[in-house]
């Protein structure tokens, strides 16, 4: 009787969780994330000045931290999983450029841009490997951005200051890898890319060689394109 026939001894032994019990992605979920922001392709055109402006305006290249939380709902079929989620993210990206400018007797110019906050609504689409998650994910992106340009910074008295703080909307594709830990926890590592609509910073006043000109006729228009890479931790309910 105290012999343990080896079959019966076998299925008495530990078996890991992922063999013991299937895992489900499906259900609600709630997270953090904390990553880096930097922009993408930035460039400064210039609109209603005659003609273009060359190379005058050199673009700032903003980068910084950013942290926020997530939350969505996950559908699981076999190996497949779509669901949808929306974030919300503080962003410390900034970025200065200085340069000779249009005229140069009064000293460099200076041009920054910073963005503030950033939220996108998305769908999520992936496919399963055993404890893993990929996945590919698109859509809404919204955010606040500032641009600001002074003129003759090398002379407080002669320096003019032009600015902007505004909202914009857009959209965002990206993808990225989860993998769980258990049937609550996992880690996930994502890349997207943010674009913005652009933005027009009103410089028509400006006292240079060829202004003032009337309100709306001369602008600075920014890009507002970001890569954000970024890793985060999900719990499932």
């Amino acid at each position: 009787m105290l012999a343990v026939p080896p079959a019966f001894a076998a299925d008495l032994a530990p078996v890991k969780y992922r063999e013991s019990e299937k895992l489900l992605w499906s259900g609600f979920y709630v997270g953090a994330n904390a990553g880096f922001a930097r922009s993408a392709d930035p460039r400064i055109d210039c609109l209603g000045f005659g003609g273009p402006c060359g190379t005058a305006f050199p673009a700032p290249k903003a980068d910084g931290a950013e942290f926020g939380l997530q939350g969505g709902y996950n559908w699981q079929v076999g190996n497949f999983v779509v669901g949808v989620e929306a974030d919300i993210n503080k962003l410390a990206a900034e970025g200065v450029a200085s340069f000779s400018g249009i005229d140069p007797a009064k000293g460099p110019d200076q041009l920054s841009s910073r963005y503030d906050w950033l939220g996108t609504a998305r769908g999520r689409v992936g496919v399963t490997a055993g404890s893993a998650l990929f996945y590919a994910t698109g859509g809404f992106a919204y955010g606040r951005v500032g641009h600001n340009y002074l003129y003759g910074t090398g002379s407080p008295a002669n320096t003019q200051a032009f600015g902007l703080a505004e909202n914009r909307t857009g959209w965002t594709v990206g993808g990225g890898a989860e993998y769980a830990l258990d049937q609550n926890w996992s880690v996930k590592g994502e890349y997207l890319y943010v674009h913005l609509a652009g933005s027009n910073l009103d410089i028509s006043s400006l006292q240079a060689n060829f202004g003032p000109n009337p309100p709306g006729t001369n602008f600075l228009r920014y890009r507002n394109d970001l890569n954000i890479a970024r890793v985060g931790v999900n719990y499932r309910f």
